[in-house]
């Protein structure tokens, strides 16, 4: 399955989740909804240097897709 990290008051996520949300293939996972949700993506950006770019222009870096691999 394929991680989706969006937030709800995120333009760019809006779209994204229109496309995916009755697709079994995606688990949209809104990281303003729980502070576990947040936690798990602040783990994944701070320590995977694919977000390197995203952080240096001081972005947060959703939609995000983690992919199972």
């Amino acid at each position: 399955m394929i991680k989706v990290f969006v937030m709800n008051t995120c333009p760019d996520c809006e779209s994204i989740e229109m496309q995916v949300k009755h697709d079994s293939r995606f688990e949209l996972i809104d990281i303003g909804k729980h502070i576990r949700n947040l936690k798990l993506f602040l783990k994944l950006r701070d320590s995977l240097p694919a977000f390197d770019k995203v952080k240096k222009r001081g972005a947060v870096g959703v939609p995000c897709f983690l992919l199972d691999d």
